[in-house]
């Protein structure tokens, strides 16, 4: 007489064997009808919450990453259709919360990418949510490259993500997190509360994140040590839409490194120039201060966009 676990294809013998492999060829033929990706292993595990299984899907969204989901409270072995059924619609949205938390990472450093900022940034002036905002560029990336190359460019590029997702929240209780939005640039976004840290505070924390990336040398390159500085420019979301914000952090990043980089500079609008400069459609550039006309891109819109939209931040001098 077969026990519970025998019908629920977890007993060691060839009856539980059997029904694991009639699960796993039942679960992959449904996996391919309904275009939720390639069955690639199926395992069965249990732990102090229970039964589950462990499968390992690689899903054509995700490129040639198998993704692992691990399933808690699903029937591992069902003859009832219904049952089987509940299964399969739940492993739907397992793995396309996992193909969406992927489409929202960072391809290199694993960090959430502009994508996720931006749907951030979004929640939060929607929902009203005082926050601030820091960009981090590395300073003088484009020579780093040049001269290391871009293989070990980007391995820079990884431990400066690295950097950044220990020390944002370390530095900031938790309220703070790191994203990767393009190449060489950065940004860190924080809640205002419940820390209610005063502008020195959040400038002194960031001036730590700045501080730690400078640190960061790595070896072993035939070109000699490798390292980096940021320049970093923030500030608090008063006002404005995400366009404004963005558009803001730049210049402060622009000021920072006229001021001869590596450094901390919170946007203030005396950063502008006079409005004097600003004329006939012109545009006043910070970093070489001349006027020319404004760029499309560079127009203020009324309401919010997706910084997506935008092209990665050009300051020159890098």
């Amino acid at each position: 007489m077969a026990t519970t676990n025998d019908l629920l294809g977890l007993g060691p013998g060839l009856e539980g064997m059997a029904r694991r492999r009639e699960f796993r060829d039942q679960l992959a033929q449904e996996m391919r009808e309904r275009w939720l990706g390639t069955l690639v292993n199926c395992e069965l595990g249990r732990n102090q919450d229970g039964v589950f299984w462990l499968l390992t899907i690689n899903h054509p969204t995700l490129g040639a990453h198998p993704v692992v989901v691990r399933l808690g409270d699903l029937e591992p072995y069902s003859r009832d259709a219904l049952k089987f059924d509940k299964t399969i619609d739940d492993l739907r949205k397992l793995v396309e919360r996992a193909v969406r938390d992927e489409q929202l990472r960072h391809w290199l450093t694993g960090l959430p990418n502009a994508s996720a900022l931006t749907e951030h940034i979004q929640h939060a002036i929607g929902s009203n949510e005082p926050f601030w905002l820091a960009f981090i560029e590395i300073d003088k990336f484009k020579s780093i490259n040049d001269q290391f190359g871009y293989e070990r460019a980007n391995v820079l590029l990884v431990e400066v993500a690295q950097s950044l997702e220990q020390t944002a929240p370390r530095f900031f209780a938790n309220q703070a997190v790191a994203f990767h939005a393009h190449g060489d640039e950065f940004y860190v976004l924080g809640r205002a509360y419940p820390t209610r840290l005063t502008h020195d505070e959040v400038a002194q924390k960031l001036d730590a994140i700045r501080d730690a990336i400078a640190n960061i040398a790595l070896t072993g390159t035939e070109a000699g040590l490798m390292q980096c500085t940021a320049s970093i420019g923030w500030r608090d979301r008063s006002a404005g839409t995400a366009y404004d914000l963005m558009h803001d952090l730049e210049i402060a990043v622009a000021h920072a490194k006229r001021r001869g980089r590596n450094r901390v500079v919170m946007y203030d609008f005396s950063f502008e120039v006079p409005t004097a400069a600003l004329h006939d459609g012109n545009m006043f550039c910070p970093n070489c201060g001349t006027q020319g006309p404004r760029p499309a891109h560079a127009a203020r819109a009324p309401g919010p966009q997706d910084i997506t939209d935008l092209p990665p931040a050009a300051s020159h001098p890098a």
